[in-house]
């Protein structure tokens, strides 16, 4: 008589979330997350998570998850007290077991000035920017809501200097 093992196998516990995407941007003068999940399995609640030095965190907002999904699903939230200067997101999420997991980390360069603010507006194909005489050579930076450079260029003292905007999409941008 011989004593046989019967095959066996432990299958991996399900991740809570899987994150499609998380992004950070300015909305109505505040940094705003947004991110969405391709599934969920016992979620509870999303920690939305922001540092100065992308090492030390403090929860800055909290969004109760959806619990179980296996369909795409959208969240955002505010930072309605970021402090200026170069931001870090992540967001935390808990489950109903204790386990948590993290997405991604973004970064978004935030300014509570918005007197640079541009709207660029599809009516209009392009924007005209003026450098006063008395300033000097200056560097033109346009930048979309999630803080990327999307256009750049030298500027004299004294110019009018046109920038083709057709080939952005409407909506908010920074310039500086």
């Amino acid at each position: 008589n011989v004593d046989t093992l019967a095959p066996y196998f432990v299958l991996p516990e399900p991740l809570p979330v899987s994150f499609l995407y998380l992004r950070a941007g300015i909305e109505n003068g505040n940094s705003m997350c947004r991110w969405a999940t391709a599934n969920e399995n016992e979620s509870d609640f999303f920690f939305v998570e922001r540092s100065t030095n992308a090492s030390t965190w403090r929860v800055v907002a909290s969004v109760k998850a959806a619990g179980n999904s296996s369909n795409e699903k959208k969240y955002s939230a505010a930072d309605v007290d970021a402090p200026e200067g170069k931001l870090y997101y992540r967001i935390k999420q808990s489950g109903k077991n204790g386990k948590v997991t993290y997405s991604q980390i973004v970064s978004l360069e935030y300014r509570m000035d918005n007197s640079d603010m541009i709207v660029f507006n599809s009516a209009h194909n392009f924007l005209t920017v003026h450098l006063p005489a008395s300033d000097g050579n200056a560097l033109l930076l346009v930048y979309n809501l999630f803080g990327e450079v999307l256009y750049s260029a030298n500027l004299a003292p004294g110019t009018l200097n046109t920038i083709d905007c057709s080939k952005y999409i409407t909506g908010i941008y920074h310039a500086s």
